[in-house]
């Protein structure tokens, strides 16, 4: 029941995100954290390693967390048997809605009605990754559970200056030509490796 169960939730997830990966993220985060599955902080340190590895964000999420699930539900082999279900669910809508876009609606996708959908969309969807980034930075760099959490706050001054540098090193021409974003991922995680391993937090 348990795998259904997170069949069916990343379903729901592949299947109401729009915009790709990381606009799905506060639907996972709501999701995957309110079935009681893994602790936000958990579910963050997955989202970090999904962006900085090989394959698509949502597949590699919803593995991770499928694995974890089925290891908790009875060792190594539900692991796999959690990461196949949560796998499958995230990838089965899109799939299926590719197959019906090719099949059905190709031909209207140039009337004008449609575009003024596909517009509203693209609005939500910045909507949507604009409410990822301001999550993520309460939660990592000020250390509240959210925006509402009256706590005192606990700056992480290294994960700041992390995100400051790379945010400027990300937009910073050489020769032209910006650094390409797998240097990025590495040079974060040699500065995360540095810095919290040699700098009290």
């Amino acid at each position: 029941m348990e795998f259904l169960m997170l069949f069916w939730v990343f379903f729901q997830i592949g299947l109401f995100t729009i915009g790709g990966g990381h606009a799905m993220i506060p639907l996972i985060m709501e999701k995957v954290v309110a079935e009681g599955w893994v602790s936000e902080e958990v579910l963050i340190d997955f989202i970090a390693i999904s962006e900085s590895t090989p394959g698509p964000f949502a597949v590699n999420i919803a593995t991770y967390t499928g694995t974890v699930v089925g290891e908790a539900y009875g060792g190594f082999g539900y692991g796999v048997l959690g990461a196949l279900c949560a796998t499958f669910g995230v990838v089965a809508p899109s799939v299926i809605i590719i197959v019906l876009v090719v099949k059905l609606f190709s031909r209207f996708m140039t009337k004008p009605s449609v575009q003024e959908v596909f517009t509203g969309v693209r609005s939500s969807v910045a909507g949507l990754l604009l409410s990822v980034f301001a999550t993520l930075f309460i939660t990592v760099i000020l250390g509240l559970s959210s925006v509402w959490d009256k706590s005192e706050v606990g700056f992480d001054y290294i994960g700041f200056i992390i995100f400051a540098v790379m945010m400027v090193a990300g937009n910073v021409k050489i020769k032209g030509k910006k650094l390409h974003p797998i240097a990025i991922v590495l040079m974060s995680a040699l500065m995360g490796v540095l810095m919290y391993g040699f700098i009290p937090s």
